[in-house]
């Protein structure tokens, strides 16, 4: 009880000290606008379908360390950290009114033909969804990083960092029509004061790898949903 209750008033006093921080940021700005913060989702265009969005099919993301020769060590495996990713990308473009078909009526669907779901296959999970569900269009993901911090939310070590990729495939054919990749790594308030602003929490403290994921999650499903 000790313990906690010194740790309390320690993390006021650096709560405060950030928001100093910020207050004496802002007054060097005076004058002046701040400049863009960067995009969090860096988008590709391959091509438009018909009506792609009218009911999007949502295969379960994959855990492809081997592009970043990165893996992750939180506490939760490669696996599970992609099934999260997986549940809320469909929460997120849900929420954003798409008509999504979930990742667990897929593994039926396929099971249910004796196969093991081709996550990474887009023409062949196209014809599927196509098939099963009437889908116009399919999600493939790949998570490519989900590194976790080290320490505290008011003073870290390490930051957290989550990088994925999101395709979009017209169904039944497979053609590709869209990419957006998710790629952060939190910095501190002090080295970019309008990029360390979008962060949830304005950059006031720093994020566990499933906030930053599920930050991106909603981020990348509002850029598919708005894509031209």
């Amino acid at each position: 009880m000790t313990a906690r209750r010194e740790a309390l008033p320690v993390a006021r006093v650096v709560a405060a000290a950030i928001a100093l921080l910020i207050a004496l940021a802002g007054c060097s700005f005076v004058g002046q606008s701040l400049p863009p913060p960067a995009p969090s989702v860096h988008q590709q265009y391959f091509a438009k379908g018909a009506n792609p969005l009218r009911k999007v099919a949502i295969m379960p993301f994959y855990p492809n360390f081997s592009v970043t020769r990165d893996r992750t060590d939180a506490q939760i495996s490669g696996a599970e950290a992609a099934d999260l990713l997986t549940r809320f990308f469909t929460d997120a473009l849900g929420g954003a009114g798409v008509a999504t078909i979930p990742a667990s009526d897929l593994q039926i669907a396929f099971e249910a033909r004796g196969v093991i779901p081709p996550r990474l296959d887009a023409s062949a999970v196209a014809r599927v969804v196509s098939e099963e569900f009437g889908a116009t269009s399919v999600v493939v993901g790949e998570l490519l990083r989900y590194r976790e911090r080290i320490g505290e939310w008011y003073g870290s070590k390490r930051a957290a960092s989550v990088a994925f990729q999101v395709t979009l495939h017209e169904a039944p054919s497979g053609f590709k029509l869209w990419s957006g990749r998710f790629d952060e790594t939190q910095h501190a308030l002090t080295e970019h004061l309008s990029n360390a602003r979008r962060y949830p929490g304005g950059g006031l403290r720093w994020l566990t790898s499933t906030e930053i994921a599920q930050w991106g999650a909603r981020e990348t499903a509002t850029a598919l949903a708005n894509r031209p």
